[in-house]
């Protein structure tokens, strides 16, 4: 895997949250749990400042107290009231643009070498 999928991951979360059925906290939480989740870190993000920031979302999203069945990210997805849910979800539109900006230098570096 490779910075490649990570983007590939917020691509698909970015539908999900433009399209997804369900309040934004709705939309959020599968974005994450169907997506976001799946990146690890280390491996898919090769910049150490993007690295943290995803970090601390990821951190953000999984530290929910679950009820009953629910999962972490569901959890914190729920605890958030709306203004707070719009903003992780225009985080991760904006991050998913800093993520594509770095695998377009990237791949211009590897093109000039």
């Amino acid at each position: 895997m490779s910075l490649s999928y990570a983007v590939e991951k917020f691509m698909a979360a970015r539908h999900t949250l433009a399209i997804g059925p369900g309040k934004v906290q709705s939309r959020l939480r599968d974005a994450w749990v169907y997506s976001l989740i799946n990146i690890q870190a280390e491996r898919d993000i090769p910049d150490p400042n993007l690295l943290q920031e995803f970090q601390e979302h990821h951190e953000r999203m999984t530290s929910g107290i679950p009820l009953d069945n629910e999962g972490t990210i569901a959890a914190s997805a729920r605890n958030l009231n709306d203004d707070a849910a719009m903003q992780e979800a225009r985080w991760i539109l904006d991050f998913l643009y800093k993520l594509e900006d770095l695998e377009e230098k990237m791949a211009e570096q590897r093109h000039a070498n």
